[in-house]
């Protein structure tokens, strides 16, 4: 392979021959090349050696975001840019972690809402409140129950009443007036028109929680016992769990004054049951047989639910022409009992008349009394003797039972006496719970316990009591146990 100058003549004609060019005599006719800075009418030895000085390195990388990723440039010329997520201020359960970018769950299944958009998120419970129409008639108030928010309505009938009264007045253009007649000598009668107007104020009271207790001694196993709204028929309470000497206690916020206590148990079994509101008693049966329902109950009160062993035996004989039932009592007794467990004690026990009733027993005192065989309370430090299984013979209880049966039917009629042990005054200083205020000095409060001077103690009306001395007199209020408080909903009243 031969190399000719640039001024002589290619003569090779044959194909394929090889020619070989001095890149000093190749020269550049293009465009301005402005990124390598060649220009026209340089030679290629020139151009190569250009292209050599110029590396990778000298190239300028830009760096450019989207609506989800941000891009900033890094590095030598932006060789090394950085990438990061867009994440939007406002409500966002996205984060970024060292491990990777992950949804929060905690964020997500909080169950928080907005009433609007400018709302903070909140529960829904917070969210409602309770709500009363111009006329003060209805109110609906939000009730939680087991994790369900009712709106429950409340009827203020009063002021319904004065509503409609108003109403028709208003399209009768007059009330009719009062009569009032005046007469004369001369048979003249004057009448005169009376206006009256009424004014109704309504103000909205929150209800404090109230207890709900039952207490099973019926020895008939489970009962379906439900406190219920007659109004709405929410179900405050559905206890189907409270066994044989067990005591189950729950809390219920009441919007209405009437409630039904519903009883159940499959097959109509036989219990006794009592039952009293705010210590009163409202309904009482140990005779009873069957399923029941106890209307009217003060749903703002609380309510002690207690189901005895029932107080007769029940047999019946169906046969294709007739059926015969018969009820017996069981067999009374007359007992001797002590307490000394160190302080008072109440003690439940059926009388011989089937009824339900209860001892209050101060330590170191011994008392007689009759009752059917076997429905004594049993407390630690608390003897009970049997003296008499075949009847009563006590000096402190009479009861009196006269029986007559017939082929159908029993018919039985008691009168009991019984004694019960007084309950004990005290002069106390009464003070306001939540903020411990004193709001009275020197009121009389009373309690079956033995009360230590100087020490608080929560009365049945939520006020905290000192104990001053003990007094003489008509109480206010009374102390339920023997427990001193020190506090009162969290702040000290020491």
């Amino acid at each position: 392979m031969s190399c000719y100058p640039c001024d002589e003549q290619n003569n090779c004609n044959q194909e394929g021959c090889p020619v070989e060019v001095d890149a000093s005599c190749v020269q550049y006719t293009g465009d301005p090349l402005s990124n390598i800075d060649v220009n026209p009418g340089e030679w290629l030895d020139a151009i190569l050696a250009k292209l050599n000085n110029f590396t990778f390195s000298e190239t300028v990388f830009s760096a450019n975001s989207t609506n989800s990723i941000v891009a900033t440039a890094n590095g030598v010329n932006g060789h090394s840019p950085f990438y990061s997520l867009r994440l939007d201020p406002v409500d966002n359960a996205i984060t970024v972690s060292p491990s990777g970018v992950k949804v929060s769950l905690d964020l997500i299944n909080q169950g928080k809402v907005k009433v609007n958009n400018s709302d903070t998120l909140d529960f829904l419970e917070n969210q409602l409140s309770q709500g009363t129409d111009n006329q003060g008639i209805i109110t609906v108030t939000p009730t939680v129950v087991n994790g369900v928010i009712y709106l429950v309505p409340s009827l203020n009938k009063t002021n319904l009443i004065n509503f409609i009264r108003d109403e028709i007045c208003a399209i009768a253009s007059e009330c009719a007036p009062d009569e009032g007649t005046t007469t004369t000598s001369t048979s003249t009668s004057t009448t005169s028109t009376t206006s009256t107007t009424s004014t109704s104020t309504t103000s909205t009271t929150t209800q404090a929680p109230n207890e709900f207790t039952i207490n099973n001694v019926s020895g008939q196993g489970i009962f379906d016992i439900t406190l219920e709204d007659e109004v709405s028929f929410i179900d405050y309470i559905n206890d189907n769990a409270t066994n044989n000497n067990q005591v189950s206690n729950y809390q219920y916020t009441g919007t209405n004054n009437e409630s039904n206590i519903i009883i159940s148990k499959l097959g109509n079994v036989p219990v006794g049951i009592n039952i009293t509101v705010n210590g009163t008693v409202v309904y009482n049966n140990l005779l009873y047989i069957g399923s029941v329902t106890i209307n009217n109950i003060l749903a703002k009160s609380d309510i002690v639910v207690t189901l005895y062993p029932y107080a007769g035996t029940t047999t019946t004989t169906t046969s294709t022409t007739s059926t015969t039932t018969s009820s017996t009592l069981p067999p009374c007794g007359t007992y001797s009992i002590t307490n000394s467990s160190g302080s008072t004690q109440n003690i439940s026990y059926i009388t011989c008349a089937g009824e339900g009733n209860e001892l209050i027993l101060n330590d170191g005192i011994t008392f007689e009394l009759c009752a059917i065989q076997g429905t004594i309370e049993s407390i630690v430090g608390v003897s009970v003797t049997l003296i008499n299984g075949s009847g009563c013979s006590t000096t402190t209880t009479t009861t009196s039972t006269t029986t007559t049966t017939t082929s159908t039917s029993t018919t039985t009629t008691s009168t009991t006496s019984t004694t019960t042990v007084a309950p004990n005054i005290y002069e106390a200083n009464k003070y306001i719970c939540g903020s411990c205020t004193l709001d009275a000095s020197s009121v009389l409060i009373s309690s079956i316990h033995s009360l230590t001077n100087g020490q608080f103690y929560l009365g049945n009306d939520g006020f905290t009591y000192e104990i001053v001395s003990a007094s003489t007199g008509t109480p206010t209020a009374t102390i339920p146990n023997n427990v001193p408080s020190g506090t009162c909903v969290g702040v000290s009243c020491s």
